[in-house]
């Protein structure tokens, strides 16, 4: 998906040094499996949260940002 593909993306920009992708919880189930999966290739870790308890201070690159499965 695009989403697997912007991670794969941020991580080559970031050379690796940024080992968290962060998505949005109410993503839609599928992208954030593909991107599970996808991020074990790279030994990245994602980390799905609800965005209004998000940490800045957090080691992040990226949070991914979709309408929800619900059309929100």
């Amino acid at each position: 998906t695009a989403t697997a593909e912007t991670m794969s993306m941020c991580n080559n920009i970031q050379k690796g040094n940024k080992k968290t992708f962060v998505i949005a919880s109410n993503c839609h189930p599928q992208t954030i499996d593909i991107c599970k999966t996808r991020a074990a290739g790279f030994d990245l870790e994602v980390a799905t949260v609800n965005l209004k308890d998000i940490n800045c201070a957090l080691e992040l690159f990226v949070v991914c940002l979709f309408s929800t499965w619900a059309g929100d």
